[in-house]
């Protein structure tokens, strides 16, 4: 088939294409659909058809985008289909469509692993973040409480009474001279 697909691309560049390149299926079924479509060309315009069809170097069916059937032995079949039944194209948009679907839907994926990964990190960040909070209040009522005590009292108090002490030597001292 290679070669007679070559030759009628020879014989209408850009216009001929195989019909097993426009479906797609599954590998379990690619047996019988290489055996329905495998021998099958698919061609922009009924002249096109007409060429690759009847030529010898060629000489497969060929179906138009319109549904027009032409076989090598000479009957054609189908006429213009109605323009909405053109199927072939229609299974390709859909393999198309599938195939974007399928790669959104892996990037959806990738985005919501990413995602379940940074939960995790952003839960013990924020555990982390409140255990903070929580010391940082701890230390501070120490503080309060320890400015509030009386050990705390103590060293002014002493600083206190040395300075007073201070004084009344002072004081005492400036009376014996």
């Amino acid at each position: 088939m290679h070669q007679k697909l070559l030759a009628a691309t020879r014989l209408a560049p850009g216009k001929v294409c195989t019909a097993l390149s426009l479906v797609g299926y599954e590998d379990g079924v690619s047996k019988a659909i290489a055996y329905i479509f495998g021998e099958t060309l698919i061609c922009d315009d009924a002249n096109t058809a007409k060429t690759v069809t009847f030529s010898r170097e060629v000489g497969v069916k060929s179906v138009t985008f319109e549904g027009d059937v032409y076989d090598p032995s000479g009957m054609l079949s189908g006429g213009a289909a109605p323009s909405s039944s053109k199927i072939l194209i229609q299974v390709q948009e859909l393999i198309e469509v599938e195939n974007k679907l399928q790669e959104a839907q892996q990037r959806l994926n990738a985005v919501v692993k990413e995602e379940e990964k940074t939960r995790e990190r952003r839960t013990q960040w924020k555990g982390l973040l409140r255990e903070l909070e929580i010391r940082q209040h701890e230390l501070k009522l120490l503080q309060e409480q320890v400015e509030g005590s009386n050990a705390s009292m103590v060293p002014i108090f002493i600083r206190d009474l040395l300075f007073g002490i201070s004084k009344l030597l002072d004081c005492n001292t400036g009376r014996t001279d």
